[in-house]
């Protein structure tokens, strides 16, 4: 588990780079949070869902919906 291993780990960090399971995205934000250093950066990966996180369609599944909690 990415997540938990990420836990477990110290910063500051400089980049935190985020390709783990999509509805644990936000997880991530609040570790990034507490990580990163001042002007450090996250990247997500797939921030775009295949452009399943703008879609106006409200099917667009948990991953979809992770990623648009975050994005907004």
């Amino acid at each position: 588990d990415a997540l938990a291993v990420a836990e477990s780990l110290t910063g500051p960090w400089d980049l935190i780079f985020c390709d783990i399971d999509k509805p644990e995205y936000p997880a991530v934000v609040d570790l990034a949070e507490r990580t990163l250093a001042p002007g450090g950066v996250l990247i997500l990966d797939d921030a775009l869902w295949h452009g399943n996180v703008a879609a106006p369609d409200p099917e667009r599944g948990p991953a979809a919906e992770a990623i648009r909690a975050v994005t907004e």
